[in-house]
């Protein structure tokens, strides 16, 4: 399908250009979000379509999947593989007019030639690359004035300066349900659970959390400090000191004895493991005996013995 020009993105990649160049003696696949100037460059072993059609589909898991997709004719493009890609995702696959880039002219100046200069620059892969990346997924488009960054997550990329110079627009109203979701769990200790708090001196019972260990409560300490909502310091009897979460630490009990016991077991003292059965010795009562047939004569051994 051919198409110049089409009313803008509502929404961050609802609209892709996509576009393959070369540097350094290697060829890249850069993708970029038309509303937000968001791009992602893949060195590409291979420039063929199972290949291409690969690679999309990694950045639809990641981003999803567009509306749109604009790309020159290139046989990448216009592959039996690309274009069953597009079918699968219902995407509207815009290919630029032979000898008129303008067409695709967004891909271009926007993708190409800013992801040229940051390899050409910094070299693809180097540490130097990913900062200049990250710099400029924070840089404010003119056109838009907001950053990459900005407009696809809702706030600047942690720089090493956070948070100092990072703004942060309000969540979206999903995003503000699943924060406040998150905040009322760490609140009561997890979710389905009930408030838990210890303080410093109170005498607990600490778990054995060993995946192969037998979980009992053998291990009597004291607190010595809160870690955190949901984590405490126990300076155990035995001077051994530990962290651990909410979920293995209990008050220990007025006159509880330090047999390292379990709950069950705490909670029936007396009960009796009842005795084994012994096993019955000979053949059962009412088997069935197995007779030979009649004129059965048995082999015997060159010695003369009954095998």
């Amino acid at each position: 399908m051919e198409e110049a020009r089409s009313l803008p993105p509502k929404a961050a990649f609802e609209e892709l250009s996509a576009d393959f160049f070369e540097a350094g003696g290697k060829m890249f696949l850069v993708i970029v979000d038309r509303l937000s100037n968001y791009f992602e460059t893949v060195p590409m072993a291979s420039t063929a379509g199972t290949t291409t059609a690969s690679q999309f589909r990694m950045f639809f898991a990641r981003w999803g999947s567009p509306r749109i997709l604009r790309s020159d004719g290139g046989p990448q493009f216009t592959s039996r593989v690309f274009a069953a890609l597009m079918e699968q995702y219902r995407i509207e696959h815009v290919i630029s007019s032979a000898y008129h880039a303008p067409s695709n002219g967004h891909a271009e100046s926007a993708g190409v030639k800013q992801a040229k200069k940051l390899v050409a620059i910094n070299g693809f892969g180097t540490p130097d690359y990913y900062r200049a990346l990250a710099a400029q997924r924070n840089a404010v488009v003119r056109s838009r004035g907001e950053s990459p960054a900005m407009m696809v997550m809702g706030r600047e990329l942690n720089t090493g300066v956070w948070p100092a110079c990072v703004s942060t627009r309000e969540l979206p109203p999903a995003a503000c349900r699943a924060s406040q979701k998150m905040l009322e769990d760490v609140e009561i200790g997890g979710e389905g659970s009930t408030p838990v708090a210890f303080a410093v001196g109170d005498r607990v019972r600490v778990q054995d959390a060993d995946p192969l260990g037998d979980h009992r409560w053998n291990r009597r300490g004291e607190i010595v400090k809160k870690h955190s909502q949901r984590s405490y310091v126990v300076l155990g009897d035995d001077g051994f000191q530990t962290r651990r979460n909410v979920r293995f630490i209990r008050l220990e009990r007025d006159g509880e004895v330090d047999d390292g016991l379990d709950d069950a077991d705490e909670e029936a003292p007396d009960a009796q493991i009842p005795a084994p059965v012994p096993r019955p010795v000979g053949r059962p009562k009412g088997a069935q005996t197995r007779t030979a047939p009649a004129g059965f004569v048995p082999r015997r051994s060159p010695r003369g013995d009954g095998v």
